[in-house]
């Protein structure tokens, strides 16, 4: 089998698509590297650790555009570490307006719907920690650069 190199997605998108590799190649690159991270999101064949310090109080945090999707995350807390629910937004927002949460109890539930922000419920308290496993935004590929495989990541 040919190399995976860019200029050869770009060859073979073209060929099954009747287009001129030589005058396409930017809306044939833009096809492959869209094609790349729909790769990555769907089957989160490469995932990374980071960790984050929560803010007692607060409730609605950024992420770094750097993460696709989202494997898994648990809290810790005193008293353990708890793995967090994904929820909908809409029950997210339901639980906040009709769930009185018990005193000090730490974040369980979380919504992250593919933007940079993710909700958490509870409200965090004092002393939590994040600990995410997450689907890292591809590099886009360029020139002659071939793709990682899933296989070849750590």
């Amino acid at each position: 089998m040919a190399s995976t190199t860019l200029a050869n997605y770009r060859t073979r998108v073209a060929a099954k698509l009747g287009l001129d590799s030589s005058a396409d190649t930017s809306l044939i690159d833009a096809w492959v590297n869209e094609a790349y991270e729909d790769v990555l999101s769907r089957t989160h064949c490469k995932v990374r650790p980071a960790t984050m310090d929560l803010t007692s109080g607060t409730a609605s945090y950024s992420l770094p555009t750097a993460v696709l999707a989202i494997e898994e995350i648990y809290n810790t807390a005193t008293g353990g570490d708890y793995l967090l629910e994904r929820l909908p937004l809409q029950e997210l927002a339901y639980m906040r307006r009709n769930t009185a949460p018990a005193n000090n109890d730490p974040a369980r539930y979380y919504t992250f719907e593919g933007a940079d922000l993710i909700e958490l419920y509870p409200t965090p308290g004092t002393g939590e920690t994040l600990t995410l496993w997450y689907v890292p935004r591809p590099t886009a590929l360029s020139k002659s650069i071939a793709p990682p495989s899933c296989s070849t990541i750590p």
